[in-house]
């Protein structure tokens, strides 16, 4: 599985509530300081670290389960 330090090089998208706009952010650094400025209007917002940290193990377990399945038809 993928270690403390891979996370926080992650990259996430952050979906500007105001606009929509979304832009790419280091997981890392939005675990040190939420806030987000919008690159397309300007507005800045908190983000959900947490929340984003399980939505990320959740993909991960994800992918890993679909790769075991694809491992197996290779044995």
């Amino acid at each position: 599985m993928l270690d403390k330090k891979a996370l926080d090089r992650a990259e996430v998208a952050a979906q500007c509530p105001h606009c929509g706009h979304q832009q790419s952010a280091v997981f890392g650094q939005l675990k040190r300081d939420p806030r987000v400025t919008c690159l397309a209007c300007g507005d800045a917002y908190d983000t959900e670290p947490d929340k984003l940290e399980q939505q990320i193990a959740q993909a991960l377990r994800s992918a890993q389960q679909r790769l075991n399945r694809q491992m197996k038809r290779f044995k």
